[in-house]
This record gives C-alpha cells, structure tokens and sequence, in this order.
C-alpha cells in the first residue's frame, strides 16, 4: 500500500511539472519585439536575429545565444569597423529587459548596466525594455 501512494505521488508530481514547465527560452522569443525608443529586435530560428529601426528601412544582422537565464545579443559590425555591441538581457513575461551593455572596440571593451546607460542617454528606463509586437507563425 505504501508503494501504491508513493507512485501515485510520482505520477501526480510529473503531471505537475509537465502542466507548469514553459518552452524553452529560445522558442518564447521567436518574433519581433519593440521598446520605446522604437527599436526592434526580431528573433529567428538558428540563433539568429535582426535589428531594425521602426519607420526606416533595413535591418542589421546580430547573432544570440541563451545562457542559463540570460539572453546574450551580440550587434555585429556592418562596416569596415571591428566595433560590436553586446546586450545581455532578461525575460520577464512579454518583456525583454537589458541588464547590461558592452561595447567591444579594437584595444578596448566598455561595459555599462542598464542604469548607467539609460542616465547617460538620458532615457526613462522604461524606453529601453522591449515588448513583443509579433510572434513568429
């Protein structure tokens, strides 16, 4: 009888766990996402991803990677220069948060949290959190 409750409690327990479990970070970002500055960001499949600019044309390409719980968005050059911007962010719900930024450029790397970006562009924090717009069909 005691083994009876014991799989009777397994069995409850992963019908919980399967109830409860959400997608794996790089499907609920599949889309395209803008904050308040109205940049956009949209995520593909393959690790790819695309930056844009809402009312202009053209997007530049970026690559990203989930690491634990951390989205890790790299902007790479478009040009002649070796400069690259790296974003780490957060998902929270429907929302996109950047922790911090990094910009890499030859001989130097310049790290900044979100906060301190947002004081020297002098931004509400809010306008730099990104909101789905799309999800990917």
């Amino acid at each position: 009888m005691k083994n009876h409750r014991m799989l009777i409690f397994l069995i409850a327990a992963a019908m919980f766990a399967a109830c409860n479990s959400e997608p794996p970070i790089e499907d609920q970002l599949n889309g395209s996402w803008k904050n308040g500055d109205g940049n956009i960001i949209r995520f593909a499949d393959g690790a790819k991803a695309a930056v844009g600019q809402e009312g202009l044309s053209g997007e530049g390409e970026c690559r990203f990677e989930v690491r634990q719980d951390t989205i890790v968005v790299t902007m790479l050059p478009d040009g002649p220069s070796d400069t690259y911007v790296i974003y780490r962010m957060r998902l929270e719900n429907d929302t996109l948060r950047i922790a911090s930024l990094e910009r890499h450029a030859p001989n130097s790397v310049r790290t900044l949290t979100v906060e301190q970006y947002a004081q020297q562009a002098g931004r509400p924090l809010y306008k730099l959190d990104f909101t789905r717009i799309q999800k990917k069909k």
